[in-house]
C-alpha cells in the first residue's frame, strides 16, 4: 500500500528540509521493505484498494516528533534516536493493520466487536458469525443448514488424534455445499493456531511434516509441505483449538476481505511554540467476511457453545 506525502513544510527552511529529505527516505525504505514481506495479510487476506459499501472503516492517526533540541545536537545528520523514532512510526501502521487481522478471525465466533474504538461487523452474508454450525445453505431454502465449527473431547489430544481430526475435518469442508446445493470440493491448505498454545504447534508439525520455513522475520508464516502454518499473534486460548482455511476457497469466494479505504497520507509542520518538527500519518482501513465456505474452526472440548459435535 503506497505511502503518501500531501504537504512537505521543510522547504521553507532548509535547517528543517536538510532533516526532511533524512526522514523521508527512512520512511519510504521502511515502507517498501515492509511491502514486501510476507504478513498475515497476504497468506489470510484479500486486500483490496477500493471502498466497499457497508464496512465501517477504521481511522489510523500516528505521529512522529522529532525535537529542536534532537536536531541542534545531531550536527545535520540523523542521530540513531531521530531515525528510531521514524522507522517505529512505519512499523506501528503495519503492526496495527495486522493485529486488526488478527483479532477479527480470533473473534469469529462473534456476530460484532470493538476495535480501536470502532464498531466491526464479523457477521458473513447469512448475517451469522464467520464460525457457526447453523449457516443457511441457500436463501429460498431456510430448513438447511451447514455447520464450519465443530468440536470434539481429545480431537487435539495427541499425533493420532490431530491426524484424524484433520482428515476429517478437511473431508467436511471439501464437502461444503454452495447456493446450489452443489458440493464445492475446496480443501483446506493453511493452518491458523493460537500464539500460546506450544505443545498444540509442536504436534501439528509433527503430524504436517516439516519441509522449511518462509515468511516473517519472527517465523509466524511457516510452510510445510502443502500446509502453510501460520501462529497467530494475538490469539490466545484457554483450550487447543486450531482453524483451516482454504486459500483456493478464499480467493475465488473473496472470503476473508481487508480494505484499504485511504492511503496512509503523512504531512509535516513546525510547531510554532517549541520548534519541534511534527509528523503526522493518517489512514483508513477496513475489514470483513464475505462468506463463511473458506475456513472452519475446531475445538477440544466436551461441549461447545454454537458448535457441532465432529464425531457423533
Amino acid at each position: 500500500m503506497p505511502i503518501v506525502f500531501s504537504k512537505l513544510s521543510g522547504k521553507n527552511d532548509p535547517t528543517y528540509g536538510e532533516f526532511e529529505s533524512l526522514i523521508k527516505a527512512i520512511i519510504e525504505n521502511e515502507s517498501n521493505a515492509l511491502e514486501k514481506k510476507k504478513s498475515l495479510l497476504d497468506v489470510l487476506y484479500n486486500v483490496e484498494r477500493t471502498f466497499e459499501k457497508g464496512i465501517e472503516n477504521i481511522p489510523y492517526r500516528k505521529e512522529l516528533t522529532i525535537t529542536k533540541e534532537m536536531m541542534d545536537d545531531a550536527g545535520g545528520e540523523l542521530g540513531a534516536e531521530m531515525e528510531s523514532r521514524a522507522r517505529e512510526f512505519v512499523h506501528a501502521f503495519y503492526k496495527t493493520r495486522t493485529k486488526l487481522a488478527a483479532w477479527a478471525l480470533a473473534n469469529g465466533t462473534s456476530s460484532e466487536g470493538e476495535f480501536d474504538k470502532t464498531f466491526v461487523d464479523l457477521t458473513v452474508d447469512d448475517g451469522l458469525p464467520l464460525f457457526h454450525n447453523a449457516h443457511k445453505c441457500a436463501e429460498e431454502d431456510k430448513t438447511r443448514t451447514q455447520s464450519n465449527f465443530f468440536y470434539g473431547e481429545g480431537i487435539c489430544k495427541d499425533m493420532a488424534a490431530l491426524e484424524k481430526s484433520l482428515n476429517t475435518l478437511s473431508d467436511r469442508m471439501r464437502n461444503f455445499k454452495d447456493e446450489d446445493g452443489e458440493t464445492m470440493n475446496y480443501a483446506p491448505d493453511v493452518l491458523i493456531l493460537p500464539c500460546n498454545r506450544p505443545d498444540l504447534e509442536a504436534n501439528i508439525k509433527k503430524v504436517i511434516g516439516f519441509k522449511r520455513t518462509a515468511g516473517t522475520d519472527c517465523n509466524d508464516i511457516i510452510q510445510y509441505g502443502n500446509w502453510t502454518l501460520v501462529v497467530l499473534s494475538g490469539w490466545e486460548t484457554t483450550d487447543d483449538r486450531f482453524m483451516l482455511m482454504s486459500s483456493e476457497a478464499n480467493k475465488n469466494l473473496l472470503g476473508s476481505m481487508f480494505y484499504n479505504r485511504v492511503a496512509l497520507n503523512i504531512r509535516n509542520y513546525v510547531d510554532e511554540h517549541t520548534r519541534n518538527f511534527v509528523w503526522n500519518g493518517y489512514c483508513r482501513f477496513g475489514i470483513g467476511f464475505t462468506t463463511w465456505k473458506h475456513m472452519l474452526l475446531a475445538v477440544d472440548g466436551a461441549s461447545v457453545n454454537g458448535a457441532t459435535k465432529l464425531y457423533a
